[in-house]
């Protein structure tokens, strides 16, 4: 028995042991990035990472493993950056190929083919307020002259958004 050896096989696939945005999330950010925490490390294999919108399950981008927008290869966090700048109050989720991350000893993981394993909400419902016009008097001067152009600005209080909407009024119309 001076030869003798034993050999552990890891039989064992790999799993995820944290995702973010975490499932069900609803404070996402429009550019977030994606990350798998698995409980070893993995490699990538071959496949795609499929996005979609909730609401209607149409494809908003499809990122294959292989490319640029996925790395850490070799270790247990993967991170996914998407091209695409998600829409605020929208619903997405993440469909991953059984083929995409596999172990050093070649197990593959079972992947994500659910619709509700890994969903998340960019941005919160509950936040998305109505935009609040406030008047801002037309060229320098402190009040609105009778018949001369008023700019009127609408700031989203949404607290991501950095957008601002003007509308100008002329000749004595209305805005209702």
């Amino acid at each position: 028995f001076d030869d003798a050896s034993i050999t552990i096989e890891d039989l064992v696939n790999p799993t995820v042991s944290r995702l973010y945005p975490i499932d069900n999330a609803t404070d996402a950010t429009k550019n977030t990035n994606l990350v798998l925490t698995f409980n070893e490390d993995v490699v990538v294999g071959t496949g795609n990472i499929v996005i979609k919108k909730t609401s209607d399950d149409s494809t908003v981008e499809t990122i294959d493993v292989t490319s640029g927008l996925v790395t850490g290869s070799g270790t247990s966090t993967i991170t996914i950056n998407p091209a695409t700048t998600f829409s605020y109050v929208n619903e997405y989720y993440v469909t991953i190929a059984a083929t995409a991350f596999d172990d050093a000893s070649g197990n593959s993981f079972a992947g994500i083919a659910s619709t509700t394993t890994w969903s998340f909400t960019i941005g919160s419902a509950g936040i998305n307020l109505p935009p609040t016009p406030t008047c801002v008097a037309s060229a320098s001067s402190s009040a609105v002259a009778p018949h001369s152009p008023s700019i009127i600005t609408i700031t989203p209080k949404y607290i991501a958004e950095d957008t601002s909407y003007h509308v100008v009024l002329e000749n004595n119309a209305a805005l209702y």
